[in-house]
């Protein structure tokens, strides 16, 4: 990085949850550091104005009241934006006084016990279980983020069912966790996310243990290197064989690894 700073004056933005010095190691370095940490009271005033915009959605009619629960939802947010939006989420899908309590009432910057709550809602779900553990899945532990027609590839193979729509499955299962962005790649919310399935002690139907959740994606590699054309994969028709890309993406997932 040095050399190539005298020759040409790059600047490279880096993003962390943690400070500089636990990554340096006490290390001198030889190039020129800033690091800016951000404050609740940085990030506050453009959560304030996502509030507001949203404020219509609260589950309370008059202006008041509407103003009140944005300040209660901001000063619970603790700076973090995902917090708040997740909140807003949730106030959309309830109506009674007491539901709105339970949830203006969680100690929402502490995001387990948020995460928590939407797994809870998802285990009462009566369908798609298996479909939204798959996909969680696969989103936490894959080496690098999937396109929907990987990722729908590899979750038919998972399953061993079709799906027809994997877009909207994602919302339908588990869309307050994972999202598909304008790049159609299929993204964990945040990465808290990562760090609360790959948590030990985390109780919940819908825990992905690592010794267990890579087995059961690395058992779809003889699936997708079996020469049978029955075997294909129907999600992906344009042209790409199936074949190839699900090999693709076990070596995606896994590292490169020897195919016996």
């Amino acid at each position: 990085m040095s050399k190539i700073q005298d020759v040409w004056p790059i600047r490279i933005l880096v993003s962390s949850r943690e400070p500089l010095d636990k990554h340096t190691n006490g290390v001198v370095q030889k190039t020129e550091v800033i690091s800016e940490a951000i404050e609740p009271e940085d990030t506050n005033p453009d959560i304030a104005h996502y509030l507001q915009t949203y404020q219509d959605h609260l589950p309370v009619t008059r202006f008041a009241e509407r103003e009140a629960m944005t300040k209660e939802i901001l000063k619970n947010s603790n700076g973090c934006f995902l917090s708040a939006t997740l909140v807003l989420k949730e106030l959309r899908h309830v109506d009674t006084s007491n539901e709105i309590r339970v949830v203006l009432s969680g100690n929402t910057a502490n995001m387990d016990e948020l995460y928590c709550r939407i797994l809870s809602d998802m285990a009462s779900a009566k369908f798609g279980k298996d479909l939204a553990k798959a996909i969680l899945t696969w989103t936490t532990f894959s080496f690098r983020v999937l396109s929907t027609d990987e990722l729908h590839c590899a979750i038919e193979l998972d399953i061993e069912d079709k799906v027809d729509n994997i877009e909207r499955s994602i919302s339908a299962c588990c869309g307050q966790l994972v999202y598909v962005d304008r790049a159609k790649k299929a993204q964990l919310l945040h990465l808290t996310v990562r760090d609360f399935f790959t948590r030990q002690g985390m109780d919940s139907e819908f825990k992905i243990d690592q010794g267990l959740g890579l087995p059961s994606l690395s058992g779809t590699q003889p699936k997708a290197i079996e020469p049978n054309p029955k075997a294909q994969c129907q999600s992906i028709s344009r042209g790409a064989s199936s074949l190839g890309l699900c090999v693709w993406i076990s070596i995606s997932t896994f590292g490169p690894c020897k195919l016996r």
